[in-house]
């Protein structure tokens, strides 16, 4: 399955991950659980009791974007270790087609019966080649759906599988648009400038672009719109692993976003680096929207919790 991840998109999630990652003394927040007791050391992060693991075999060493991959499922035996999870509306019957269960639990282990997978689990998992994590948590593939022992086990782990990843993917897309980032490219600013870049010699070196800047308001406005809008959240599950995930990068028609946990930053910042301010359409957007963002639970005292 061949698709085009727009490598500047790919690139601009890569330093702003990282840059989250690394400066622990402005996102102190994005290092630390929800209850503020436990540090988040990326290098010692507990894998899920299952993931799945991604492997890609490059058929053209020229073009980094053709390559195939391998995947199976692993039991982790409390290795360490990065991954990513993916955030997802179940769609009737294709994600039916999907899930493990006993009959295909042990091809799995082995590297097997992945053959008819939901689309958007495909593009996930090149993604995840992409960004250079080996590793992804999806829910109906790393749970045994038909085994009511290990759902029961499985799915009160779900909220910490949601804290400790890397980061949780989603889009905002109809159902029907199955692509996570397949063929997809930012929209590009209606008017853009070339220039072109001179050393102090006066030689040429390439160019530089200029564009106007989008109003913060019209940027949240368009941000607002497209997550209320869309079925992301419209589901229990989703809400709470939007909710529960520290980094969050969210694809809409508008653009590629992406959020961190942390108190000091905006709602989101989009792919061109613009930070999206608290200006949603709705008066009653205001504070479903910047739930995630006040979102803690390391209250020292009960007045605390009435408070917040």
């Amino acid at each position: 399955m061949e698709e085009s991840h727009p490598l500047s998109c790919i690139q601009m999630i890569k330093d702003w991950w990282l840059s989250c990652e690394t400066n622990r003394q402005n996102h102190p927040r994005c290092s630390r659980s929800l209850s503020g007791s436990d540090i988040i050391d990326p290098n010692r992060t507990p894998l899920p009791k299952r993931c799945v693991r991604v492997t890609s075999v490059f058929a053209d060493a020229v073009d980094p974007n053709e390559f195939d991959i391998k995947l199976r499922l692993e039991e982790t035996q409390d290795n360490y270790g990065q991954y990513i999870c993916l955030s997802h509306r179940w769609i009737q019957p294709v994600t039916q087609q999907s899930p493990t269960t006993e009959s295909n639990y042990n091809d799995r282990l082995s590297g097997k019966g992945f053959d008819q997978l939901f689309p958007l689990f495909v593009h996930a998992f090149r993604a995840a080649v992409k960004f250079g994590v080996q590793y992804v948590w999806i829910d109906s593939l790393c749970i045994i759906q038909d085994n009511a022992e290990d759902w029961t086990q499985e799915s009160v782990r779900m909220g910490r599988y949601y804290q400790l990843a890397t980061f949780t993917m989603m889009s905002t897309f109809s159902p029907e648009d199955t692509a996570l980032f397949a063929g997809y490219s930012p929209p590009t600013p209606d008017r853009i400038v070339r220039l072109p870049y001179r050393d102090k010699t006066g030689v040429q070196r390439g160019h530089f672009y200029v564009y106007p800047r989008t109003r913060r308001s019209l940027l949240a406005k368009k941000w607002a719109s497209h997550i209320n809008n869309s079925q992301l959240l419209t589901r229990g599950w989703i809400f709470q692993e939007w909710l529960l995930s520290r980094r969050i990068i969210c694809l809409t028609p508008s653009g590629v976003y992406v959020q961190c946990q942390c108190r000091d930053q905006t709602a989101a910042q989009n792919h061109y680096g613009e930070d999206v301010g608290w200006f949603p359409p709705r008066p009653e957007c205001r504070g479903f929207l910047s739930i995630k963002a006040s979102l803690r639970l390391n209250f020292d005292n009960i007045h605390d919790v009435y408070c917040s």
